[in-house]
């Protein structure tokens, strides 16, 4: 399944996949990726988090963002569950920070459909033995003004079926940034 995944993600179609409408097919297989993956011991869980490629790490990280907005305009906490699980596999060697900022969307949508995130981030924890998973579980227990999404690079918009989080990192498509790279490259 993870390699049909890094095809499907790979050769800059990540980028499209985090632009698709909520839900897509590529949540949908995703979801079933997990699902598969919850049903394996703890230290297999670990052991394939290890061995995740860069792009596969990077698609779940898209997919807990889109779960989050997913949980939100369902009022569903499964997908917040989902969305932790995703993020918890990365237990590769990619700087766990770049995957620590994707948890205050989880926390944020818990809050916005009125449920306690602590039991869902302390189940998390327990997924995989990981850097994000300790960040996870910690999260619920930070001081209020140390969880604001926007300190996390996410703000949200729209409201009912159009409710999103939205990631505010500069991309190569922001002009500033593609001549940034021009001047540092070239």
């Amino acid at each position: 399944m993870l390699s049909a995944l890094e095809a499907r993600l790979g050769s800059g179609r990540l980028r499209l996949y985090a632009a698709e409408r909520v839900p897509s097919d590529t949540d949908d297989t995703l979801v079933g990726l997990l699902s598969v993956i919850e049903a394996m011991p703890r230290d297999d869980r670990t052991a394939t988090g290890r061995n995740l490629t860069r792009t596969v790490a990077w698609g779940l990280r898209d997919f807990a963002v889109r779960m989050a907005t997913r949980a939100v305009r369902n009022r569903e906490p499964t997908f917040i569950r989902y969305g932790l699980e995703a993020l918890a596999l990365e237990a590769g060697t990619d700087d766990a920070r770049d995957f620590f900022v994707a948890v205050a969307p989880l926390y944020h949508a818990a809050k916005l459909i009125g449920i306690d995130p602590r039991p869902l981030f302390d189940e998390a924890r327990g997924f995989v033995s990981s850097e994000v998973s300790e960040f996870i579980g910690a999260f619920p227990r930070r001081r209020p003004e140390a969880q604001q999404l926007k300190d996390f690079g996410f703000h949200t918009q729209g409201a009912g079926s159009t409710f999103q989080f939205v990631d505010d990192a500069p991309t190569l498509d922001d002009p500033v940034v593609r001549d940034t790279m021009k001047k540092l490259l070239g």
